[in-house]
């Protein structure tokens, strides 16, 4: 995985695009992810949007079931 900080983006754009198109960029501020870009065309875009909404309401329901396992609700009727 490729890291870029939002500094080199703003001040380097037309490079950090042109790595973008060569795969996943992790944006990163103060050394800390807090984005990630990902190269779409306009025939994969709906797919490459669906897949990403797909995987955080999966993970968002991971974390819902280890929060209902620590806290012992995993066994309610």
């Amino acid at each position: 995985m490729r890291f870029v900080s939002v500094r080199e983006l703003n001040t380097k754009p037309k490079e950090v695009w042109g790595k973008v198109r060569d795969g996943e960029l992790v944006v990163t501020s103060n050394g800390k992810p807090i984005a990630l870009l990902s190269p779409v065309t306009e025939e994969t875009l709906e797919t490459t949007l669906r897949a990403m909404r797909r995987s955080r309401a999966l993970m968002a329901l991971e974390a819902l079931q280890k929060k209902a396992l620590e806290s012992g609700l995993d066994r309610l009727t």
